[in-house]
């Protein structure tokens, strides 16, 4: 049994994330961006010579590349695999399910070609006999081909990376040792048939955040819980949630009665099937009252109602399907006429209030009076009266 390398650096980050810092870090989840990717090494001769200013061998550098790159590369659903290219074509780990230890033992076993000199690079056929390994794939592919370009032969590579990357959904990305101008116009050529294409050179890849940078747009992306309901934001088809509501499987507010509004929401949980609900779960009303009361032979709304109508100017606005009747009454003192004419005003007062004050759509009401003509109480008593002096609105749908 082995422990990967990357499974160590995990174990730690894990121990330092639950023992030395007490900040809370978002929840972040790796995505694949691909479902298969090949690293191909060249082992050409021109690899043994010195890259830049480096004393290390170009094939040496891109040996350490790939071994660095292998730990970067989180251990998501791939399949994988390591060939070369030079006299001939070969492979050092054939297509399987990606993990670190199997691509890291692939590496080591790669070589340089004994002698600078005789050891060619046919990158064309060499490409071209992948192609029954991309053949056998399903989904995106990513070859990452690490060469300088030098000593090839059997002509321009880059038609066949165009008809490779076009025939297997392949994307061809390049990790460029590339020194003279012929070996970058080969580099150049295969990065622009394909345009899809990430090109670095082996000195970016000895720096880790550029390293790192590759990595990130070749083999995976990041999925984040921005509003923390636990459903990452690529999965996340209610993004947003108020934190602490529970939710489904695909980040939505549970909704148990099936009524369309959400548990947390819902002022009348268990609502029975099919039954319509207004905006807070609850069974539409065939009527909903208010009832505002009057000092006597006056018409003015008191401040003490102002919560009230608030109250009715709100369910208004979560409601836009519904209207309102303003019902005005009065008691039964003086003559029935003039009964009439202040029911009538008590209602518009209260209308008035409802669309100058409040915002409501004066469409949506209608004001009438009743006079003294629908009592609720005795008028032959003071309390009886102050009951009869009202307005009564009946809200309905």
């Amino acid at each position: 049994m082995h422990v990967s390398r990357k499974l160590l650096i995990g174990l730690v980050t894990l121990l330092i994330a639950a023992f030395g810092s007490s900040a809370l870090v978002a929840a972040e989840k790796q995505l694949p961006k691909v479902d298969n990717f090949l690293f191909i090494a060249d082992e050409s001769g021109s690899m043994r010579g010195d890259y830049v200013d480096n004393q290390d061998s170009k094939f040496s550098l891109a040996k350490q590349a790939m071994l660095s790159m292998n730990d970067l590369i989180p251990e998501l659903d791939y399949q994988s695999g390591l060939y070369s290219a030079v006299t001939g074509f070969q492979s050092y780990l054939d297509m399987e399910p990606y993990d670190t230890y199997s691509m890291d033992q692939a590496i080591e076993q790669t070589q340089v070609a004994p002698s600078m000199y005789g050891y060619h690079t046919p990158l064309a056929s060499g490409l071209n006999q992948l192609a029954p390994v991309l053949q056998g794939l399903t989904g995106d592919t990513a070859v990452i081909l690490f060469t300088d370009g030098g000593a090839n032969q059997g002509g321009s590579p880059a038609p066949m990376v165009e008809r490779l990357s076009t025939q297997y959904d392949t994307c061809f990305h390049i990790v460029s040792y590339a020194q003279t101008a012929d070996q970058k116009q080969t580099i150049n050529s295969m990065a622009q048939a394909n345009d899809c294409t990430v090109l670095v050179s082996g000195t970016d890849m000895q720096d880790e955040a550029k390293m790192q940078g590759f990595v990130q747009r070749v083999f995976y992306t990041t999925a984040g819980d921005s509003d923390g309901d636990g459903v990452f934001d690529e999965y996340d088809e209610c993004p947003g949630t108020p934190a602490g509501v529970q939710v489904d499987d695909v980040g939505c507010p549970v909704d148990s009665d099936g009524d369309g509004v959400p548990d947390y929401l819902d002022e009348c949980p268990g609502t029975e099937a099919g039954v319509e609900v207004d905006d807070v779960g609850c069974p539409f009303p065939v009527s909903k009252s208010i009832k505002i009361l009057f000092d006597f032979d006056k018409a003015v709304v008191k401040d003490t109602y102002h919560g009230e109508l608030q109250r009715i100017a709100d369910y208004l606005e979560r409601n836009s399907g519904t209207d309102i009747v303003i019902e005005g009454h009065t008691d039964s003192v003086g003559p029935a006429e003039y009964n009439m004419r202040l029911s009538e005003k008590r209602a518009a007062n209260v209308k008035a209030y409802l669309v100058d004050k409040l915002g409501i759509d004066a469409d949506r009401l209608t004001a009438e009076g009743y006079g003294e003509s629908r009592p609720v109480a005795d008028n032959s008593t003071e309390e009886g009266r102050q009951k009869n002096r009202r307005v009564v609105g009946v809200v309905f749908k």
